[in-house]
């Protein structure tokens, strides 16, 4: 394969991905809707969201970003089609270049739509359980099996972005449900996750095989069986670490590869 061939297909593969983004993009603003209508049902008492906005917001920035490097590839394409063999390393190059702005693009809005659903089950777990709910959740879940490189939560490691309790209790919930999730799909077949915070023993939450949830802390071990209330198991947890002088604020995720014993 000649140079000007390779540098269309790189063109095919960077086009691809900047319509899967504005396709997502348009999901986006679907499940923006679905979400702000289970958040507010209550609008003395909304569902807290900490930075779904924000991460709509970056998602967007992202998909125009990945549509703008790829319409460059496409001049550079053209460039390298009408150019001559000297300069043909140079257009060549300038191609590349455009398609790692492509996917570098893809890959950012990526994790920031995967982080948006993950505080989405948060948001799902607290609201009331109907079909309207249960839609929403099946779309965050089509979402994280549609991506072309699927990614578990430990591989994502997001942060916690909320700062009073309610908010990280439904970080919390979206972390736990997203966990549940990766064991049934697959992407993680024993997800760990790690609380730490200054003061305390480390907090350890596993998946157990039969989709149930431990807790392993200073006191000892929570197991909470499936079906799993997870509002309950997150609930629980955040009471332990602040009766142990832990401030939510100061509460940081930390994902583990492996079970612990």
């Amino acid at each position: 394969m000649g140079k000007l061939d390779d540098a269309r297909w790189q063109l095919h593969l960077a086009d691809s991905a900047a319509n899967e983004m504005a396709l997502a993009r348009a999901a986006l603003v679907g499940l923006i809707d679905m979400v702000d209508r289970l958040r507010f049902r209550d609008a003395s008492d909304p569902i807290p969201a900490p930075g779904i906005y924000e991460l709509a917001d970056a998602f967007d920035r992202h998909t125009v970003e990945a549509m703008h490097a790829t319409a460059t590839c496409r001049i550079l394409v053209d460039d390298l089609a009408d150019g001559d063999e000297v300069d043909e390393e140079r257009a060549f190059n300038a191609v590349m270049d455009a398609v790692a702005c492509t996917y570098a693009a893809a890959f950012n809005g990526g994790r920031a739509l995967r982080h948006f659903v993950q505080i989405g089950f948060g948001i799902t777990q607290h609201a009331a359980a109907d079909d309207e709910t249960e839609q929403l959740e099946r779309s965050f879940i089509a979402v994280l099996n549609a991506h072309p490189m699927r990614t578990s939560a430990s591989g994502d490691a997001f942060p916690f972005l909320g700062r009073t309790s309610c908010e990280v209790c439904v970080e919390l919930t979206g972390a736990l449900g997203r966990m549940l999730c990766d064991q049934s799909s697959g992407a993680d077949p024993e997800p760990v996750l790690v609380l730490e915070a200054p003061g305390i023993a480390d907090v350890v939450i596993e998946v157990t095989a039969d989709e149930g949830l431990d807790v392993v802390d200073d006191t000892g071990r929570r197991s909470y069986p499936a079906p799993v209330t997870i509002t309950e198991v997150a609930t629980d947890v955040l009471q332990q670490t602040t009766a142990g002088g832990a401030r939510v604020a100061s509460l940081t995720p930390r994902w583990q590869a492996a079970r612990v014993g």
